[in-house]
């Protein structure tokens, strides 16, 4: 390619070639235009997430290959830990900072103190990366029973809410992540009763709950006879397919937060994140989300899940479905499942490889952030105009890439309207 722009580049239109194999072997060149706005996004993406970290389960399937003899593991952790972190802050998603960070330590009076190195290196990571929100420890690490240890756990708690403070990072958000996908009557009063206990002490630190934000007998896992989360809730995180918009305006309006997440292929058809299905699924649901004012995105597998397979270069990764997600058919397959990025060695060095998928992924996050910056200009109507024909629901959607590539652009020229009258 000819054409190379610096990131410092001014605001204009460039143009250039781009040198092209055909399938058939034919060099060629096709044009290249790229338009440069006059307008940055935030170096913190609005949309709040949790993707976990590649790095721990990239030392596992190295450690894994060492052991067969095939490769050696990495000599220096400490790089492989900080290329995996610049990688998801590159693309907008939050980095996992060392788990020693977040760690708070007892006092001789009862009380608890992250160390003021701990403290240091968290800020530092927190600015480095660009990091929004951040999971904590689970508390069971020090409390067994959140209520006849009430005074412990707040105890515990206060820790983030001085290292909140000493911080300064009014926009970044602590929680802790209780129990994932609550789906029995167990579930439900763990949750219950350690919720509400984090809840009652009005800490910094908000409760997370993969969950949908309605009950109903039978569905979802979630069965009246159980109760339901309210008031043990901060964050709730529904299913694609489980997301009821009533419900969730209902929570919000309490001052609760609403994020979703998607995994397998549950429910009826929503943006699934797979391999075979199209490179746009990865795109829309943060549009969705704008819709219905969701404020995060979570998925599993640490970018990294590479399933069963030896080399996921060779074999597209996968998980294998128990049969009770689609049609009953036994022995599914989710090709690409939890898997966002490659292992480097192949490329030459020790680390992670993005994939495609991962970029219409960032491309997501910035659409979001485009139509914040337009609610921050008082143009949230305008921007929810033309929202609206891409992103009906997670049951109806666009499917034309175009569309929103040509809805980038209005958004765009939109918040550069507003920037010229001043």
């Amino acid at each position: 390619m000819d054409l190379y722009v610096p990131t410092n580049a001014p605001a204009g239109e460039y143009r250039g070639t781009c040198r092209v194999m055909t399938n058939r072997g034919q060099a060629g060149e096709i044009p290249v235009n790229l338009t440069v706005w006059d307008f940055t996004l935030p170096a913190v993406p609005a949309l709040e997430t949790e993707f976990g970290s590649p790095a721990a389960r990239l030392r596992a399937h190295d450690r894994q290959r060492a052991a067969k003899g095939k490769d050696a593991e990495p000599r220096d952790w400490a790089s492989v830990e900080t290329q995996c972190a610049h990688l998801l802050s590159e693309h907008r998603l939050n980095a996992v900072p060392p788990g020693e960070t977040l760690r708070p330590v007892a006092q001789p009076d009862g009380s608890f103190r992250i160390p003021a190195d701990g403290v240091r290196a968290l800020r530092e990571f927190v600015e480095r990366y660009h990091v929004n929100a951040l999971q904590i420890p689970h508390p069971s690490e020090v409390v067994k029973d959140p209520e006849s240890e009430r005074d412990r756990l707040r105890a515990w708690l206060a820790a983030f809410d001085i290292a909140a403070k000493e911080l300064g990072q009014p926009h970044l958000v602590f929680y802790t992540y209780l129990r994932d996908e609550p789906n029995t009557l167990e579930d439900y009063r763990y949750v219950q009763k350690w919720g509400r206990a984090v809840r009652e002490a009005r800490s910094a630190v908000k409760v997370l709950v993969v969950e949908q934000t309605w009950t109903a007998p039978g569905q979802g896992g979630a069965d009246s006879a159980w109760g339901d989360l309210y008031g043990a809730v901060d964050i709730w995180c529904p299913l694609f397919s489980l997301h009821r918009p009533e419900s969730v305006v209902a929570r919000q309006a309490l001052g609760e937060t609403v994020w979703t997440y998607t995994a397998l292929c549950q429910g009826e058809p929503t943006p699934w994140w797979h391999i075979d299905y199209p490179l746009l699924n990865y795109r829309v649901p943060t549009w969705i989300a704008w819709r219905y004012r969701m404020r995060g995105l979570l998925y599993w597998g640490g970018l990294s899940y590479w399933g069963p397979v030896e080399d996921p270069w060779l074999q597209a990764p996968y998980y294998a479905g128990n049969g009770a997600f689609q049609q009953g058919t036994k022995g599914i397959l989710f090709y690409g499942e939890g898997s966002l990025v490659y292992p480097s060695r192949m490329v030459g060095y020790d680390g992670v490889v993005p994939t495609i998928r991962l970029k219409a992924l960032r491309d997501a996050i910035e659409d979001y952030d485009y139509l914040v910056l337009l609610e921050r200009q008082g143009k949230a109507a305008e921007a929810d105009a033309m929202m609206a024909p891409l992103a009906g629901s997670f049951f109806s959607w666009e499917k034309d890439p175009v569309a929103y590539e040509k809805a980038r652009v209005r958004l765009a020229d939109l918040i550069l309207s507003r920037s010229k009258r001043r």
